[in-house]
């Protein structure tokens, strides 16, 4: 007779958090004022449907996540009561969550009488502006079933597919978060997540450079620093800003020329500046 001994393997199953594989960066490291803040998150736990790409929108004040409030293509399909209450993230714990999955931001970490940077609208998302609210204040912006409002909601989109890596942005690179018309250069914003702290930071704006003939046509954000003459006609694009400040004129012949801004950009004329 043979006789067999069966030894038991065992193998340890340990449950963990994800937070080792997410991660937080930016595009660059200085922002002037209008300009989009591109905002990258990698977090495989955000990853829910492989089929498709995920959108999370966060209540930064308190950092909780909110799935599908809107589609891939900014429908607001999940813009509802129940899905914009904090229930989730009172469960974050329970769904291997630590310092991931929870998104915080500071608009104004130096107490600036302006915010640094406010939050809008993009292809991915629908944000608009609470009735008689300011569109600079980030805490006046609400999804349109109203909710979110006090809460800067910020929505990231999953750039393809089961990637697991998501942005702020849409694909025209129009972000969620952007710098806002008076930031104070050298003030900072920040952006938190998985612990990885970000600061944005204001830089100076680029004086402009008005052309000594022919149309002038702005393609970046720029400050007029003295007055001027345009030679013919003033064309603004590629969501450019041209800000006149304070004891600076634009001269255009509108006799004979005019000025055109296409949409996405914009002249600011700061009080005792102006177009003539």
């Amino acid at each position: 007779m043979v006789h067999f001994v069966v030894k038991t393997q065992t193998s340890t199953l340990k449950f963990d958090t994800a937070e080792d594989y997410a991660n937080l960066e930016l595009d660059k490291l200085g922002y002037k004022n209008r300009e989009n803040v591109l905002v990258t998150i990698t977090d495989l736990w955000l990853n829910i449907d492989p089929t498709s790409k995920d959108s999370w929108t966060f209540n930064t004040v308190n950092g909780f996540p909110h799935y599908q409030v809107f589609d891939e293509n900014g429908n607001e399909v999940g813009d509802t009561a129940t899905n914009t209450d904090n229930d989730l993230g009172d469960v974050l714990a329970d769904l291997m969550c630590s310092s991931n999955c929870k998104l915080l931001l500071n608009p104004n970490v130096n107490g600036t009488l302006v915010d640094v940077i406010t939050i809008q609208d993009n292809e991915d998302s629908n944000i608009i502006t609470v009735d008689e609210g300011d569109p600079q204040d980030p805490l006046d912006q609400l999804t349109p079933a109203g909710y979110f409002l006090g809460e800067v909601p910020v929505t990231i989109t999953e750039l393809g597919p089961n990637s697991g890596t998501f942005g702020s942005f849409d694909e025209s690179n129009v972000s969620n978060i952007v710098i806002t018309n008076d930031a104070v250069v050298n003030s900072t914003a920040s952006i938190d997540y998985n612990e990885i702290l970000v600061t944005i930071q204001v830089i100076p704006i680029e004086p402009c450079q008005v052309q000594l003939n022919g149309n002038w046509t702005v393609t970046k954000n720029c400050q007029l620093m003295v007055s001027s003459a345009a030679p013919a006609n003033v064309i603004v694009q590629n969501n450019s800003l041209v800000t006149i400040p304070n004891g600076v004129t634009l001269d255009i012949d509108f006799e004979s020329y005019g000025l055109t801004v296409k949409s996405g950009s914009g002249v600011l004329i700061k009080a005792g500046g102006k177009i003539t």
